[in-house]
């Protein structure tokens, strides 16, 4: 993996996380895991 493709990887997870943990807050912390 190039280093563009890490960080839109990295961003597209945390743009996923982010529209998850506003639906259900308690799975944030087993996302993280």
């Amino acid at each position: 993996m190039t280093e563009s493709d890490t960080r839109k990887s990295f961003l597209i997870s945390n743009l996923l996380s982010a529209d998850t943990s506003l639906e259900t807050e308690d799975d944030e912390e087993e996302t993280i895991s």
